[in-house]
Order: C-alpha cells, then structure tokens, then sequence
C-alpha cells in the first residue's frame, strides 16, 4: 500500500507530530489586583519558597528556584535592595516538580518528562496585602541526550519566565 518514499514521508510526520506534541512547552500567567505599572521605581524582594509537591527531592529545590529567581531579577534591574523604595515581596509555592530522565525521553518521547511549576503571590513587602500572582509551568518531553541536566535547566526557566510576566505586566523596559 505505501510506497519506499510514502512510508519516509510518513515517518518524517510522525517524528514532526511527537516533537510538536512532547517537546519543551512553556505556560505562563499573570493576574494583579493593584496596577503596578503605575509605580515607576517597582523592584521586587524574593520571599518565601515552599515545597507543596508533597514529595522530598534529592537537591534542595526550593533554594535552587529561590537563588535562580534572584538572579534573573538582578539581570533585569528588578531585584530589591534593602530600603529601596516600592518593594513587592515574592512568596513562591512549588507545587510540581519532576526531574524527569534524559535516557528515557530518548527512548521514547513524554516518558521521563521534566516537569517544574509554580505559583508565585505578590505581596506588599510593607503591610503583606496581596497584590496578585503569576503562574508558571515548564515541562520537557523530547530531546534525550540533549536534554541532560534539564532538571536545573528548567528552574532557571521557570524563574525567567516569572520575571518577564512581571516585566510585561509593571510595562518596563528590560534594562
């Protein structure tokens, strides 16, 4: 029924829909009850990160998120320094994570997926009133050798996910 390049053709797609449907995906979200964009001088502290997977880690996962968020903040001039004018506190809640496996995701795509997301509240540093939060998830189902070390990958990610939602949404420019 299918001819030699027919059934090529075939597997070309089949390798196309897997690397669609399994591939590295990315979601992020944010909602804010206050306006922050009209605060010009916004920085933002790192509070609170709370492991709510349910699960124990190997590596301490909630330092590695608390120091990657720190970093990509400082990156974009947003991180707070002690007394700096108009500061919003992170508070983090991790409530996936999944370390995933490189070898099995070359075996066969989705299996072995590397998973993290979070729920980060914005809190007034001052008074603890709740200014809103974002959401953000990453996952990687595809790749195998290439993905090796996606586990610290992905919580870097994540971070840079959380602040470019605060970029866009306090409407300033990346410094």
């Amino acid at each position: 029924m299918f001819q030699h390049h027919g059934i090529k053709g075939n597997l070309v797609f089949l390798l196309a829909v897997l690397v669609l449907a399994a591939g590295c995906t990315a979601h992020r979200a944010g909602t804010f009850k206050e306006d922050l964009s009209a605060k010009p001088a916004i920085k933002f502290a790192v509070g609170y990160v709370e492991n709510k997977t349910g699960e124990t880690f190997e590596v301490d996962v909630p330092e590695m998120y608390k120091e990657a968020l720190q970093t990509a903040l400082s990156k974009e001039g947003l991180l707070a320094e002690v007394n700096s004018g108009e500061t919003v506190k992170l508070v983090t809640k991790i409530v996936e994570y999944k370390k995933g496996s490189a070898a099995k995701r070359w075996l066969m795509p989705g299996w072995g997926s590397t998973v993290f997301a979070v729920q980060v509240k914005l809190k007034e540093a001052n008074g603890g009133k709740d200014l809103g939060n974002v959401e953000a998830r990453r996952s990687i189902g595809f790749g195998g050798l290439l993905t090796v070390g996606a586990w610290k990958d992905i919580v870097k990610d994540i971070a840079n996910d959380v602040v470019k939602e605060l970029r866009e949404k306090i409407g300033q420019k990346s410094s």
